[in-house]
């Protein structure tokens, strides 16, 4: 976004970002959601720079305004604690204005945060915003309806089983410690309930289906349907492949109740992978589709009260009627799930800056991206611009999928800069507002139609397909398209050795080539690493019961 475009609107209102429909999955109180959630994972010290720590150092105990920049950029996330976080310091200010500017004149209607995220910063600053809101509304002496900020107007997720810095302490997905989170959560936030209550990372969890389904999930149903904690539950994670392993388990240990509501995946839909739409997974189609079809749009609350709060384990699944290869996004929409989709940078690989030094990128992705980066700056293409506009325009629409992309913003310009890009990508959901003038691209040009026929029926599993050029066409700028078309190009592209090489590794595998791939990363080396750390864990036994 352009420094000086940026200025100008700081000074003048832009419209709110645009809301999707919700009405199609079942368990989603709201209607419509804006299609730009806001994540709160900024409203810690996890992502700070150099500058970052020095503008904090002040408020941290023990630490000088003066410190150097080698020992400012090595202090420790958990310097600031939900025991010492000031909420007069400018920094936290700054996030909490970031956050009523963004319900109140963005239009941002989802809130996205963790009892993780800053160990608790995250959820204390949100709570400070709901205090603040509350606050602003009473002091108006006539406020119209518009004015009002109303609860149910807004979605607040959060999420349960990643906690402490201390990898001993940092996961834990017992039943008491999972609703004693939530009841947490709820007082930190001041929000009351909790819209979608999310596993946090099950991908971490020691021996994953026994813990999980034996106490987490119950615990998250009890919340959901018993104490009125939370309205909906869902689910977050990096490898598709676990989330899609653990939705299928509870749907065969679940067949006539309703648990999943929400599946938030990130990094899966970018510039560089798609395989939220395009790796696909053995799925058994064992007659609850019917049922989850059935349940659109209808209260389960009276069906659930009947079901025990913890699976009988002693019943077998449902037998088997047929197998089939689906996505991910295909999966989720046939069991009314809602998919939402984080990181559309990609974790800061799709950003001039680059990522942070702990990203589990390979070299190799690290590389493509910095290339596809390099494009866009030789054609004055801001790639941040670009890569938010793919991931929330390039999917087809009817219903949109996904319906919100998480974006961590921690100030006012980034929401700005995320507001104009949404309003670009909202005219696709409405095709009658797209115009073609001189700095947009006319639909359907023969040398995208060729390279759709060309290349489409031979696509890896995280390749964006040239369709997704095709639909962005209509409001791409020229200088866009043409960047668009090389970062995409199958052949020359910076990602195609990549593709190459994903689609390589793909076509002896039954599931679309697993999580460990250059198009994407091992989503689950980082859980081997960390699992190394902690004491009387055998990382061997881990990895063969998991």
């Amino acid at each position: 976004m352009q420094n000086e475009q940026a200025e100008q609107e700081q000074h003048q209102r832009l419209p709110k970002i645009p809301q999707r429909s919700l009405q199609q999955y079942s368990g989603i109180s709201a209607d419509s959601v804006s299609m730009v959630g806001l994540g709160c994972s900024s409203f810690s010290t996890f992502f700070w720079t150099t500058e970052d720590w020095k503008r904090g150092s002040s408020h941290i105990d023990g630490a000088s305004s003066s410190s150097s920049s080698a020992s400012a950029s090595a202090a420790p996330s958990s310097s600031w604690t939900v025991e010492n976080l000031d909420p007069n310091h400018p920094i936290v200010q700054e996030w909490i204005d970031t956050i009523v500017y963004a319900i109140t004149e963005a239009g941002i209607t989802l809130l996205d945060t963790a009892p993780w995220y800053g160990h608790g910063t995250s959820e204390v600053v949100i709570g400070w915003a709901m205090e603040r809101l509350q606050q602003q509304q009473q002091q108006q002496p006539q406020p119209t309806t518009t004015d009002l900020f109303q609860r149910d107007g807004i979605q607040i997720n959060t999420k349960v089983g990643r906690y402490q810095a201390d990898p001993a302490h940092q996961f834990d997905y017992s039943y008491e410690t999972t609703i004693a989170s939530v009841q947490r959560s709820v007082q930190r936030m001041q929000c009351h309930y909790i819209d979608v209550l999310q596993l946090h990372d099950p991908e971490f969890a020691p021996q994953l289906h026994p813990l999980l389904v034996t106490d987490t999930i119950p615990a998250m149903l009890q919340c959901r349907d018993e104490l009125h904690l939370c309205r909906a539950l869902g689910m977050t994670g990096y490898p598709l492949a676990v989330q899609h392993q653990l939705l299928q388990q509870t749907l065969e240990l679940y067949p006539n109740r309703t648990v999943w509501n929400q599946a938030l995946t990130y990094g899966h839909f970018t510039l560089h992978d798609t395989s939220l739409f395009n790796r696909t997974f053995i799925t058994w189609n064992n007659g609850s589709i019917d049922q989850a079809r059935a349940a659109k749009g209808n209260d389960c609350q009276d069906d659930r009260k009947e079901l025990p709060h913890k699976p009988d384990q002693q019943q077998p699944p449902p037998p088997v009627q047929e197998e089939t290869m689906i996505s991910f996004a295909t999966f989720c929409d046939r069991y009314a799930i809602r998919v939402l989709a984080a990181a559309p940078l990609s974790m800061g690989l799709l950003t001039p800056q680059g990522p942070p030094p702990w990203h589990p990128a390979s070299p190799e992705l690290r590389h493509a991206c910095q290339a596809a980066v390099a494009v866009c700056q030789t054609a004055s293409v801001d790639v941040v611009e670009l890569a938010l506009l793919f991931s929330l325009a390039a999917a087809a629409p009817a219903p949109v999928v996904p319906c919100c992309t998480i974006v961590g913003m921690k100030n006012i310009a980034q929401v700005q800069a995320a507001q104009r890009v949404a309003l670009r990508a909202a005219k696709l959901d409405n095709p009658h507002q797209t115009k073609n003038n001189n700095n947009m691209v006319e639909h359907g040009t023969d040398v995208a139609k060729n390279a759709k026929a060309k290349n489409e029926l031979d696509t890896p599993p995280s390749r964006p397909p040239v369709s997704y050029l095709m639909r962005l066409q209509p409001i791409l700028t020229e200088s866009e398209h043409e960047v668009l078309s090389q970062i995409l190009d199958p052949t020359n592209g910076p990602f195609a050795a990549i593709w190459a090489a994903k689609k390589d590794s793909s076509s002896s595998s039954s599931d679309g080539g697993g999580d460990v791939g250059y198009a994407d990363w091992d989503g689950l080396q980082p859980v081997r690493d960390f699992w190394k750390q902690v004491p009387n864990v055998d990382v061997e036994e881990w990895q063969a019961s998991s």
